[in-house]
């Protein structure tokens, strides 16, 4: 059975009122623990696992009666759950589509190859994706961003990967690069978090899509609480610190 689109609107309703009264419930847990609120934020896995950490560490260090729902999604999938009330800011893929959402610019990334230094891509300093398709790689998980980033470009090339392994954190999948088990794709902030660069041997993706500018997006701010405001103003000394 199919909706009409009256009744897709009136769902979209029912499912923006549950999300409403899920948080309201949740907000209020807080206030009797003390806390003014509760942000939910999602995130791709390129800034969950390379810039946000440190941002969101010293945010909370600064601001301890808010918590911070986070959430890993694609990019896709995020600008629908800020567009249907879901979630209260993203961080998103610049290229992706926001529609009418309010975007402001995070942060910059690239992503590259992680090899082990016996690997035949070892002796590359720099390459196209497709270059490297003919060897096995190591994932991420299915369900993250990253790989289905991969898998998509992949497939837009009209190739197959062949896959070894997937793992479910970056530490994992570049401990499994460094052992020689497959080539890794990965944003080259997450590399330095996890690795020196001397444990893997970094190829850099001469594709234009391997330049990763992340952006925020969010639904009418200047409604928001407080809180969220701050956790906005938050990210954006990044931007702001490296223009500086």
């Amino acid at each position: 059975m199919n909706l009409t689109a009256a009744g897709e609107s009136l769902q979209r309703h029912v499912i923006t009122v549950f999300c409403e009264l899920e948080r309201m419930h949740s907000e209020m847990s807080g206030f009797a623990n003390g806390l003014r609120g509760s942000i939910r934020l999602h995130a791709n896995s390129s800034s969950l696992n390379g810039f946000l950490a440190a941002d969101l560490s010293s945010f909370l260090s600064a601001n301890r009666q808010c918590n911070i729902e986070l959430e890993e999604h694609s990019s896709d999938e995020i600008v629908m759950a800020v567009g249907d009330g879901t979630a209260d800011l993203g961080i998103v893929a610049s290229d992706v589509e926001s529609g009418t959402l309010q975007v402001f610019p995070y942060a910059t990334d690239h992503l590259v190859l992680a090899v082990s230094h016996e690997h035949a891509l070892a002796r590359q300093s720099r390459i196209k994706l497709e270059e490297a398709l003919d060897y096995d790689f190591v994932c991420m998980q299915r369900a993250s961003s990253n790989f289905q980033f991969l898998a998509q470009t992949c497939g837009r090339m009209g190739k197959q990967l062949n896959i070894r392994i997937h793992a479910h954190n970056f530490a994992t999948v570049l401990r499994l690069a460094r052992d020689n088990i497959g080539v890794a794709l990965v944003p080259r902030r997450v590399l330095e978090n996890n690795l020196s660069e001397e444990s893997c041997a970094v190829v850099e993706l001469s594709d234009e899509w391997a330049v990763r500018r992340l952006k925020v997006v969010t639904n009418e701010i200047e409604k928001a609480p407080q809180f969220t405001k701050n956790l906005l103003d938050h990210l954006l000394l990044r931007v702001n610190s490296s223009a500086g």
